[in-house]
C-alpha cells in the first residue's frame, strides 16, 4: 500500500550507500508491502533510513518495519480520521453558522486539518532518522491517543454550541445566521467547563438542564402575527 510511496522517498538516500553485501536490493526491501496511516508513516521511513545508514541486516530492518505498522495505523487512525476530521469540519461549520464569509470559512477548514497533518509529518520524519530503533520511545512520549481525546473534547464542545444555535435558529428563524441564536454560545461554553469539572457528579442535572433549555427557547420563540 504505502510501500512504494516510502521507496520513492527514500531512493535519494539509498543510492547514496554503498553497495550491500546481501543479495537483496535496498529499494525493492524498502517498497515491500506497508500499512499504516499515511500520516504517520514517515516516523517509520525515517527510522528505516537511518537504520540503512547505520548498515543494519536486512531481517532486523524488515522485523522493525513490520513491528511499526499496527501502532502507526491504529494512532493515526484515532489522532486524525476519528479527531482532528471531524473537528475541523464541525469548526468551519460553525463558523458559517456564526456569518463569516464563505471563503474564510474554507480557509480556516483548509488550515486547521492540513496545518496538524502536515507537522506531524515533518516531525516524524525528522525523529525517525534521528532516533532509529528508538523512535518508539518518541511516540510514547508524544501520547498522541491523550492528544487524540483533547481534539475529540474539543469537537464535542463545537459540537455542543453548533447544534444550541442551530436549534435556536430553528425556532426563531428571524434572528438570522450569525444573529441571536449564538446567544447560546457564552452559556453553552459555561455548561461544558461546570461539566468538565465537575465530572459524572452533575449527572443528575442534566435531564432538568435540558427541560429549561428547551422551555427557554420556545418561551423566546416569535412572537405572534401582527393582526
Amino acid at each position: 500500500m504505502l510501500g512504494a510511496g516510502m521507496a520513492w522517498a527514500m531512493a535519494p538516500v539509498l543510492k547514496e550507500l554503498p553497495p550491500a553485501s546481501d543479495a537483496e536490493d535496498r529499494g525493492a526491501r524498502a517498497a515491500e508491502h506497508f500499512n499504516a496511516h499515511p500520516y504517520l508513516a514517515g516516523l517509520a521511513m525515517g527510522a528505516m533510513v537511518r537504520l540503512e545508514l547505520d548498515g543494519e541486516a536486512p531481517d532486523v530492518i524488515r522485523r522493525f518495519r513490520d513491528a511499526l505498522r499496527g501502532p502507526l495505523g491504529a494512532l493515526g487512525d484515532q489522532l486524525f480520521w476519528a479527531a482532528v476530521r471531524p473537528a475541523a469540519i464541525l469548526l468551519a461549520l460553525a463558523l458559517a453558522v456564526g456569518g463569516l464569509p464563505p471563503w474564510a470559512v474554507v480557509a480556516i477548514f483548509l488550515l486547521s486539518y492540513n496545518g496538524p497533518h502536515l507537522i506531524v509529518r515533518g516531525w516524524g520524519v525528522h525523529v525517525g532518522l534521528s532516533l532509529g530503533r528508538q523512535v518508539g520511545d518518541a511516540i510514547a512520549r508524544a501520547d498522541l491517543a491523550a492528544v487524540a481525546r483533547r481534539v475529540v473534547v474539543s469537537g464535542a464542545l463545537i459540537m455542543g454550541l453548533l447544534s444550541g444555535a442551530l436549534f435556536a435558529l430553528a425556532i426563531r428563524p428571524e434572528a438570522g445566521v450569525g444573529g441571536e441564536a449564538w446567544r447560546l454560545a457564552l452559556p453553552a461554553a459555561l455548561l461544558f467547563l461546570w461539566g468538565w469539572h465537575r465530572g459524572s457528579a452533575i449527572r443528575r442535572w442534566v435531564p432538568w438542564i435540558g427541560v429549561i433549555a428547551v422551555l427557554g427557547l420556545l418561551l423566546l420563540g416569535p412572537p405572534p402575527p401582527a393582526s
